[in-house]
């Protein structure tokens, strides 16, 4: 990795560190694998929403962060200084509730298998199903290392 990719270096608080071991432990385990869901109605500027949320990456250092440990005495997480904000959307809109409540569900057990590879910043994926005109399921996935339940609440701020 080229050095003038990266901003920041920092070691791992103590609940990383944990967090790290146990994943590494667990054979890379879902273990820390979080998927967040919402339901989306009304008119929504999907570019806007999907700028809005590279802003988001682009101002939260912890969102650009990636891990590594081999061949290192402690553990380090690395600030990159630009990361694209992993963005994917789907048109189910054909799909009968039946069919778009069967996809949902292989898609979220896909997403958690897929997991992350924490020497590859982001550890987020962001995906917008569109499942109606009006009406959209938007998942935001995220390795446990770079958010908890406090920071969620800032970042979704």
């Amino acid at each position: 990795m080229m050095k003038n990719k990266i901003e920041a270096i920092y070691p791992l608080s103590p609940m990383q560190q944990g967090m790290l071991f146990h994943y590494l432990d667990n054979g890379y385990s879902e273990i820390y694998f979080e998927q967040v869901n919402y339901i989306l109605q009304g008119n929504l500027d999907v570019e806007g929403f999907k700028k809005a949320w590279q802003q988001v990456m682009d101002r939260h250092a912890i969102l650009r962060t990636l891990f590594t440990w081999e061949n290192l005495e402690k553990p380090i997480q690395l600030v990159q200084r630009q990361v694209e904000c992993p963005w994917a959307e789907q048109d189910w809109q054909q799909c009968s509730q039946e069919d778009q409540q069967k996809k949902l569900k292989a898609f979220l057990q896909a997403d958690r298998e897929r997991g992350f590879q924490l020497k590859q910043a982001p550890l987020l994926r962001l995906n917008l199903i569109r499942i109606a005109q009006d009406t959209y399921h938007f998942t935001w996935s995220f390795h446990h290392l770079i958010l908890d339940g406090w920071s969620v609440s800032l970042i979704l701020g």
